[in-house]
């Protein structure tokens, strides 16, 4: 994740956006490691992201935090709030 930090915040923006959307649609998978996997990958990194100065990257981090947090690693409740995202 250290290397994205040096990246332009529309990138970096994207990016969180990405991994999101790969989290949200992992209950897909029907794999419970690849769900616990990129849960914690996202609440590991995020963090930084989460503190940065810039408004967007900061507001997308901590959204996707957020949504980590409220969904887990439970691929049920991953399934139920994935329609958000399509």
């Amino acid at each position: 994740a250290k290397h994205m930090l040096a990246l332009e915040p529309a990138i970096q923006t994207q990016c969180i956006w990405a991994a999101l959307k790969l989290y949200m649609g992992s209950a897909k998978l029907d794999d419970a490691s690849i769900v616990s996997e990129l849960h914690e990958l996202l609440t590991s990194q995020l963090l930084a992201f989460a503190q940065s100065t810039h408004v967007d990257v900061s507001e997308r981090a901590s959204f996707a935090l957020h949504l980590a947090a409220f969904f887990g690693s439970d691929a049920t409740k991953l399934e139920v709030g994935n329609p958000l995202f399509e």
